[in-house]
């Protein structure tokens, strides 16, 4: 039958039977774990982790509920925000400042070149707006300036697309309502699939 062995301090051999807690300098038995030193040392360096592992799961949990909480999508720059999304149907007051614009972000063509989106500045908005329906680089159509509650009912593209679905992009820019001399302000641009009929 095989014994395990306990080296002292001095170097003697002893059964494991015989050792009492005077054998000094006893750093570890063959087969029975780490010493109570050593648990204490894994556990001081574990806990930072644990520490930084909490942290992170409440980190994530804030961005979750941030993220499944926060209003329609805003955009902010010289002087206006827009509220995108939003129909004045919505509910939402709109604040001081603000535009509220529709996205389109399906249009559908009939006859190769005229879209369907029937676009609208809405009547509680202070400033006039201008849509750009955008193909890689391409202007397809413009709008010109839209004063608050007026709705352009179709647009007729300045050429006629393939069948098929085409990623364009609304190119948006508030202005301001002054007759002689309107300034533009910021802009958004909002993508759309453009699908024309065979």
């Amino acid at each position: 039958m095989e014994s395990d062995v306990l080296l002292s301090h001095e170097g003697e051999s002893a059964d494991i039977n015989e050792i009492t807690p005077e054998v000094a300098g006893a750093k570890h038995v063959r087969g029975s774990g780490p010493s109570p030193e050593e648990e204490h040392k894994n556990r001081k360096r574990a806990l930072p982790w644990i520490l930084v592992g909490v942290l992170l799961l409440a980190l994530l949990g804030g961005l979750a509920a941030w993220w499944l909480m926060r209003p329609a999508e805003t955009h902010e720059a010289g002087g206006v925000s827009w509220a995108q999304g939003q129909s004045s149907e919505s509910g939402t007051p709109l604040q001081p400042g603000s535009v509220r614009i529709a996205g389109y972000p399906k249009v559908e063509v009939t006859g190769g070149s005229v879209a369907h989106a029937p676009i609208k500045n809405s009547a509680e908005n202070t400033f006039a707006v201008s849509y750009i329906l955008d193909l890689d680089g391409e202007t397809l159509w413009e709008s010109g300036l839209i004063k608050p509650g007026v709705e352009v009912g179709e647009q007729r593209l300045s050429r006629a697309l393939s069948p098929g679905v085409h990623k364009a992009t609304w190119l948006v820019q508030a202005w301001t309502l002054d007759e002689k001399d309107p300034q533009g302000l910021n802009k958004v641009e909002m993508p759309c699939e453009i699908t024309v009929a065979q």
